[in-house]
């Protein structure tokens, strides 16, 4: 049948035809967030700096890291329990009611517990900050009511604050091991609310008499915060069931019972294999790697830079073993496995070799395997569409851009890795 060019030709159109029905029917399937970033990495480290010399912030000599990210358990919140994705990209896109998407600056130093977060909005707005104080740090302090007074006068006039329709639900005080008393003042906003119980609220921190924190969150209902643990936890038992599976049809199953079975027979194939596997590996273990400028934002100061970089490879070394020896085993299995069965077809390690490339057999499978690229996408995006909108499925929104992907030395190489 695939001898004929009748059914190339239509196994070409329907490639085509499931590729450009895939792309138009992907925004039904998956909400998208257009989310305008007018701020880049490099403007967030530098209006932070900035900010920091301003309000004498933070350590001197600070390193700096920056990450965009979405605020998740809001995300959930609102999108499980209170009006769906169309609700998340009203309140975010279109009428600013929250940031859940939002440039985290971190500025630090090796030694020192003294740092500072500064947050940006995605158009480069400051949106807020936390500066962490030792607490054997003393600052004379003030008392409740002046506290309050300049940790609203600070907010509203350096902070992008405006508290008019904010009123005051939580007061509270800390007494640090130096005597320094910290403030907490918790607002909420009173002309709109998220759902039944969510709301939108705010957090300001004086610390004996200077502000240090300025925290917009959302306030997500104990009971969803309950439903949600139980949801993931059915989720995490699927998950297990899962690998359970995998380890017993998939390794124990394929690889150790195929590989045993083989090695009777004298049917393995190692040596190829072999170089496949650590080049596979080894590009896996660099892409790991690739990603340690972020690495820095879970940082603890008490550990030396030294050991923090030590413990970063180390992890990737044991990953790269582990990942060489499963996709090393996998290879000769499936391979010799594959011989075993069709010993006619061609040597899979052999079809880029001397004319094999250039057999209509290979320049047939490859070619068949991108068209069906095509199929694959028109399933997977119906898949989503039917289950979202008629089993309510829940797909989360989210953009079709990550900046992180710009902080690597090499962007290109995690993407490559990955497949």
């Amino acid at each position: 049948m695939f001898n004929k060019k009748s059914t190339w030709i239509i196994f070409v159109l329907i490639g085509v035809f499931c590729t450009v029905g895939a792309y138009k029917i992907f925004p039904k399937a998956f909400p998208i967030l257009n989310i305008s970033l007018d701020m880049s990495r490099s403007d967030a480290l530098e209006k932070a700096s900035n900010l920091t010399k301003e309000f004498n912030f933070g350590p001197d000599e600070a390193f700096q890291v920056a990450t965009f990210g979405v605020d998740q358990k809001a995300q959930n919140y609102i999108e499980l329990d209170a009006g769906g994705a169309s609700e998340f990209i009203e309140i975010v896109v279109d009428k600013h009611y929250y940031e859940a998407y939002t440039w985290d600056v971190r500025q630090y130093k090796p030694g020192e517990v003294n740092e500072v977060w500064i947050t940006f909005t995605s158009k480069g707005d400051v949106y807020g900050f936390h500066e962490m104080l030792s607490e054997d740090v003393f600052i004379e302090s003030l008392n409740e009511k002046k506290a309050m007074r300049l940790a609203e006068s600070s907010a509203k006039n350096h902070w992008n604050v405006d508290l008019k329709n904010y009123e005051i639900v939580e007061k509270s005080q800390d007494i640090k091991p130096s005597k320094r008393v910290d403030h907490t003042f918790v607002y909420k906003r009173s002309d709109i609310s998220i759902g039944d119980e969510g709301e939108y609220r705010l957090k300001l921190v004086v610390s004996g008499n200077k502000l240090s924190q300025v925290k917009h969150f959302i306030k997500i209902p104990e009971t969803f915060e309950r439903k949600y643990e139980e949801m993931r936890s059915f989720n995490n038992t699927i998950a297990m069931i899962a690998n359970y599976g995998l380890l017993i049809f998939y390794i124990l199953g394929g690889i150790v019972g195929g590989l045993f079975l083989l090695n009777r027979q004298k049917w393995l194939l190692w040596k190829t294999a072999i170089y496949w596997a650590a080049f596979i590996g080894l590009l896996s273990m660099l892409s790991g790697l690739n990603f340690l400028p972020l690495s820095w934002l879970g940082y603890d100061t008490a550990v030396s830079t030294q050991n923090f970089m030590m413990q970063n490879i180390v992890y990737s070394v044991i990953n790269f073993i582990i990942d060489f020896i499963l996709i090393l085993l996998s290879f000769v299995a499936a391979e010799s496995l594959t011989r075993r069965a069709f010993p006619n077809h061609v040597k899979f390690w052999s079809l880029w070799k001397n004319n094999n490339a250039a057999s209509y057999e290979v320049i047939g499978r490859t070619l068949g395997g991108y068209l069906l690229i095509g199929l694959d996408l028109i399933f997977v995006v119906v898949f989503y569409m039917i289950m979202a909108n008629y089993f309510g499925w829940w797909v989360p929104s989210g953009p079709l851009f990550h900046p992180d992907m710009i902080a690597t030395p090499f962007p290109w190489l995690s993407a490559i890795g990955m497949s």
